[in-house]
């Protein structure tokens, strides 16, 4: 994973971004966990035909860390 701080630090910019571009605004503080489920989640969706299902409890950031996830590898359309 490499520097974790640098790894923050791109996260936040780009959450400023996606809130710049979008009318929905995400506000996520990044614990360890927080970045590896995004990593994983990038991961996923910059293979070809890559897909997930995220299960966990409501309220745990599955939409959220989804939305940035796919902001980041630019499956996101400017329909947000």
């Amino acid at each position: 994973m490499g520097d974790v701080k640098k790894v923050v630090e791109y996260l936040y910019s780009k959450i400023y971004e996606y809130n710049m571009e979008s009318s929905g605004k995400l506000e996520l503080v990044f614990f360890k966990e927080t970045v590896q489920h995004i990593l994983r989640i990038f991961r996923v969706l910059t293979q070809p035909r890559g897909n997930a299902m995220l299960i966990g409890v409501g309220g745990s950031g599955k939409q959220s860390l989804s939305k940035l996830s796919s902001f980041i590898a630019g499956c996101v359309t400017s329909q947000l």
